[in-house]
């Protein structure tokens, strides 16, 4: 991710929540759609959260803070794992 204020906003929020910042990425979304995404990918040390370009084009820091916190929470409370054992 682009140094910059977005960065530093999601770097502190992932440091203060635990999770390693070198786990946030950012993906070529905007390949696909014009909508703002962001999810949860992969489980234990390869668990990452992942925010469209989008984000750092259109949406305000408001915004990206909002749904990393969203992700944040699923990664923290280890939704992927729930949703393999639910769906096998």
């Amino acid at each position: 991710m682009p140094a910059g204020p977005v960065r530093d906003a999601l770097t502190g929020m992932a440091t203060e929540a635990g999770i390693p910042a070198d786990r946030i990425f950012i993906y070529d979304g905007s390949r696909q759609s014009n909508n703002f995404t962001a999810n949860v990918s992969g489980v234990g040390p390869y668990a990452r959260i992942a925010i469209s370009d989008i984000a750092l084009k259109g949406a305000s820091l408001e915004e990206v803070r909002a749904v990393t916190a969203h992700e944040i929470g699923h990664y923290t409370l280890h939704h992927v794992w729930r949703s393999v054992l639910l769906l096998s």
